[in-house]
C-alpha cells in the first residue's frame, strides 16, 4: 500500500528535493517559479547538506568540547544522553520502541479542540458543507507518518485509538505533570497526539513535542546492535489550538513559490486589493448617482416648479431657502402649519419615498447592477476565504511531518549550524554508523526540519533528512537511496477560489433579481390599490349624485307642498281678512251698561315664522306658517271704553275706533257681521 502511494524523485535528481511536491508539479511552473528552482539548485550544489540529532537546543552548551559524533554521542548533560532514538526490542513479539510499530493514539478531544482552528473547515457561502472534518484531519497525520515510513523499511506507525476507547485505557494524568490541554494518556499508546494552548506571545510555533518518557539507556538499533545515547519511551505530539491551519498545500503553494522567487507577495496583493476596491467603489459612486437620479426625480416631482419635467438647480435651491423658511417660521411662531405653508407645496411623504424606492428599483439593470456589486464584493471575499488562510495559517501536514522528524531523533539544522553533520554515502556502514559523518556549518534550505516554515511549508524529505534517519536506524538492506514523497492533492483552495468566484457572481444577481421582483410585485400592488382608490372613488361619486338628486326630488316635493299649503292659507284669508269691523250697541236701561265694542282688523294674514331643519341643512329652510294653514286670524272684541282712544297690536292691528254721528242705529252693523272696505 505504501509502495503504490510513494514517488521517487530521482528522476529530478538530488536538487529536485527542492521542487514542490509531486501533486504540485504536475501544475505547468510558471517562468518565476523555475528561475527560484534554479537559483535554488546551485545553492545547494555548492553547500554540503546537514543535519542535527535531537535535542539540539540543550546540547549548544557542549559545542567546542567534541570534534565527531562519536565524541558527542558519549558525553552526556546533567546525567541527560545527547541524542534519543526509538529502539528495536530484541524479542520478536515485542510491541515496545520499533518493534511492531510506533503505537500512536488520538486525545479523545483532539478533534474537538483543533478543527475550529482550521480555515478551510467550511465554505463561507456554503455553511453546510465542511471541507475539514476529523477524519480528513487524522488522513493528514497518517500520511506525515507514512513520509518517514516510506523513506525507512524498519519503521511503522500503528493507530490505536480505537482500542484505546474500546478498552477504556483512557486515563487522566495530574495537571502538574501534563503540559496538554486534555491531559489524558493511553497506557498501550507510545505517541498521544493532543493540542496546548500557548502562554508565551513570544512564542510562534504551531506544534511541538514532549518527551515524557526518556531513559538514558542505550537503545538496540534496527541493526541489532547497541547504539549510543538514550531512548524514547512515550511522547507527546501537541498543536497549537490558538492557531488557524490550512490542509491543501496544493493551492497555497502557488503564493509560496512566488515568495521564493523573490516577490513581495503580501504587498502585492494588498496593492491588488485596495486598486480592485478604488475602482469599484468609483464604479458604485457613478451607479449610485444614478439610481440616486431616477429616485429624486421620482420623489420630488413636486419641487418640479417651472413643470418641464426635470429638476434643476435653482429649483433644488429654492426648495432649500423655503424649508429654511419653513424651520424658521416653526421655530419662531411654532405652527406646523404656518411652516408647511412656507414650503409652497413642495412635500416628501412617506409613501411617495416608498413609491419612488421601488419604482427606481425597478429600473436597475441586471447585468450592470450585479458586475457593480460583484466588483464590490470578491475581493474581500478572496482576501478572506482564499489568500488569508494560506498565508496567516500553518500548513497542518508540513507541520506534523516536522514534529514526528522530532520524534524520531532529529532537529533543526538552521537554528543549530554549528551542530550539523553531513554524510557520505559511499562511506555508509550500517554496523558502524559513524562511519562517513563528519562535521559541517552547511545546511539544506529545504529540509523538512527547517524551523521557519510558515511561508515556505516542506513535506517531502530531503536527503541530509533521510541520512540523518540513517544514521539513528541503520539499514543494512533495502535502504532507500532517494527520499519518497507521499502527498495527497485535496485542491481545496481551488474549489474555495471556485466557490469565492462564484459567491461574487451569482449572489450579486441572485439580490438583484429578487429585488425586481420585489419592485414588480410592489408596484403591481400599488397599481392595484390605485385603480381600487379610483373605482371607490366612482363608486361614492355615483351614491353622492344619486344622493343629489333624491335630495332635489325631496326639496322639489316639499317646495310644492309649501305653495299648496300658502295658497290654502291665502284663500281663507282672502275670505276672512281684510278690514273688519263690528259695532255692537247694547241698549240697557242706564246706558251705563252698554257699549260699543269695536275692532278693525287690517289684513288677515299672519306673519310666518321660519325654522331650518337641524336634521338637513342642505334641504334649505322649512317655511312653516303657524296660524296661515290650521288657524284663523284670532280676534279678541275690544270695548271702545277699554281702548281709550289708544293703539293696540296684538296678532292683528288693532286702530282706535271714531264715533260716527252720522250714522243711526239702524246703519249700524249686527254683531258677526264681517264688513271689508
Amino acid at each position: 500500500e505504501l509502495a503504490s502511494r510513494r514517488q521517487p524523485l530521482s528522476s529530478r535528481g538530488h536538487a529536485s528535493s527542492l521542487v514542490p511536491p509531486a501533486s504540485r508539479s504536475s501544475l505547468a511552473p510558471s517562468a518565476p517559479r523555475a528561475a527560484s528552482m534554479a537559483a535554488l539548485a546551485l545553492v545547494v550544489l555548492w553547500a554540503t547538506p546537514g543535519w542535527v540529532l535531537f535535542p539540539g537546543s540543550s546540547n549548544s552548551d557542549l559545542v567546542g568540547e567534541y570534534n565527531s559524533i562519536e565524541e558527542l554521542l558519549g558525553m552526556t548533560k546533567s546525567g541527560t544522553p545527547t541524542a534519543f532514538r526509538w529502539t528495536q526490542p530484541s524479542d520478536i513479539n515485542s510491541a515496545a520502541g520499533i518493534g511492531s510499530g510506533i503505537a500512536y493514539a488520538y486525545d479523545p478531544r483532539f478533534c474537538d479542540d483543533i478543527l475550529l482552528r482550521f480555515d478551510e473547515r467550511a465554505s463561507a457561502w456554503l455553511r453546510f458543507w465542511e471541507f475539514v472534518t476529523c477524519e480528513s484531519v487524522k488522513q493528514s497525520v497518517l500520511l506525515a507518518f507514512d513520509t518517514w515510513a516510506a523513506n525507512h523499511p524498519h519503521l511503522h506507525f500503528l493507530d490505536v485509538s480505537d482500542e484505546c476507547t474500546s478498552k477504556d485505557l483512557w486515563k487522566t494524568v495530574e495537571k502538574d505533570a501534563c503540559t496538554s490541554t486534555n491531559c489524558a494518556r493511553c497506557s498501550i499508546a507510545e505517541i498521544v497526539i493532543s493540542t496546548f494552548t500557548k502562554n508565551d506571545e513570544n512564542d510562534h510555533s504551531g506544534a511541538r513535542i514532549v518527551p515524557v518518557d526518556v531513559t538514558s539507556t542505550d537503545p538496540r538499533g534496527t541493526n541489532g546492535l547497541t547504539q549510543d545515547g538514550g531512548k524514547f519511551e512515550y511522547v507527546e505530539l501537541q498543536y497549537a489550538n490558538d492557531l488557524c491551519w490550512y490542509l491543501d498545500q496544493t493551492f497555497c503553494a502557488i503564493f509560496f513559490d512566488a515568495q521564493i522567487a523573490g516577490v513581495d507577495v503580501e504587498t502585492l496583493m494588498l496593492s491588488l486589493f485596495i486598486t480592485i476596491e478604488l475602482i469599484a467603489c468609483f464604479v458604485t459612486l457613478v451607479f449610485v448617482l444614478i439610481i440616486a437620479r431616477t429616485f429624486f426625480h421620482t420623489l420630488l416631482d413636486t419641487w418640479d416648479t417651472d413643470g418641464d419635467g426635470s429638476i434643476e438647480a435653482h429649483e433644488i435651491l429654492g426648495a432649500g431657502r423655503a424649508a429654511w423658511g419653513a424651520l424658521f417660521e416653526w421655530i419662531s411662531t411654532g405652527s406646523l402649519a404656518k411652516a408647511s405653508a412656507k414650503m409652497e407645496g413642495r412635500k416628501i411623504h412617506a409613501v411617495d419615498a416608498n413609491l419612488a424606492a421601488v419604482y427606481t428599483l425597478s429600473k436597475l439593470n441586471i447585468l450592470i447592477a450585479s458586475f457593480v456589486l460583484s466588483l464590490v464584493a470578491f475581493p474581500p471575499v478572496f482576501m478572506l476565504s482564499v489568500f488569508n488562510p494560506c498565508w496567516n495559517c500553518q500548513d497542518f501536514k508540513a507541520a506534523s511531518v516536522h514534529e514526528i522528524g522530532h520524534i524520531l531523533g532529529l532537529d533543526h539544522p538552521d537554528q543549530h549550524k554549528d551542530q550539523n553533520f553531513a554524510s557520505d554515502r559511499e562511506a555508509y556502514n550500517c554496523t558502524n554508523t559513524y562511519s562517513g559523518v563528519s562535521m559541517t556549518s552547511d545546511y539544506d534550505s529545504s529540509s523538512v526540519l527547517r524551523a521557519q516554515l510558515v511561508h515556505d511549508p516542506k513535506t517531502c524529505l530531503t536527503n541530509d533528512d533521510l541520512d540523518g534517519l540513517n544514521f539513528l536506524y541503520p539499514v543494512c538492506s533495502n535502504r532507500v537511496e532517494t527520499p519518497q514523497c507521499i502527498e495527497q492533492q485535496l485542491n481545496l483552495g481551488y474549489l474555495r477560489l471556485s466557490l469565492s468566484i462564484l459567491a461574487a457572481v451569482f449572489i450579486p444577481i441572485i439580490f438583484v433579481v429578487a429585488l425586481k421582483i420585489y419592485a414588480a410585485i410592489m408596484l403591481r400592488c400599488s397599481k392595484r390599490l390605485r385603480e381600487k382608490g379610483l373605482e371607490l372613488k366612482a363608486r361614492k361619486a355615483e351614491i353622492q349624485k344619486v344622493q343629489q338628486k333624491t335630495r332635489e326630488a325631496k326639496s322639489v316635493a316639499k317646495r310644492e307642498e309649501r305653495q299648496k299649503s300658502a295658497s290654502t292659507a291665502g284663500g281663507a284669508g282672502g275670505s276672512r281678512g281684510g278690514l273688519g269691523r263690528m259695532m255692537s250697541r247694547g241698549s240697557s236701561s242706564g246706558g251705563s251698561g252698554g257699549g260699543v265694542g269695536r275692532y278693525m282688523s287690517r289684513g288677515s294674514s299672519v306673519r310666518p315664522k321660519v325654522r331650518v331643519s337641524a336634521e338637513d341643512e342642505e334641504q334649505g329652510p322649512e317655511v312653516i306658517a303657524e296660524g296661515a294653514e290650521d288657524a284663523e286670524p284670532e280676534v279678541q272684541p275690544v270695548a271702545a271704553a277699554e281702548l281709550g282712544g289708544a293703539s293696540v297690536e296684538a296678532d292683528h292691528e288693532i286702530h282706535p275706533v271714531r264715533e260716527r254721528p252720522d250714522l243711526d242705529d239702524t246703519d249700524r252693523v249686527a254683531p258677526g257681521t264681517t264688513v271689508g272696505r
